[in-house]
């Protein structure tokens, strides 16, 4: 009979969420950052674009 504790076996597979993950997923949390980047950047152009624009708010003279 084993003396192991279901969950105690590798003391690395007991890891939190939002932890750091293994060496081993490098490519994993860059394109994690490059997703993040590339939707940041995209909604940035977006709201520019439309404080600039009359989608919103279209001046009009006052009468």
């Amino acid at each position: 009979m084993s003396n192991i504790l279901p969950n105690e076996g590798n003391p690395h597979d007991d890891v939190a969420p939002g932890d750091e993950q293994a060496v081993t997923d490098v490519m994993a949390s860059v394109r994690g950052y490059l997703v993040g980047f590339a939707l940041a950047a995209f909604l940035s152009a977006v709201s520019f674009y439309i404080a600039r624009s009359t989608l919103v708010w279209a001046p009009r003279a006052f009468r």
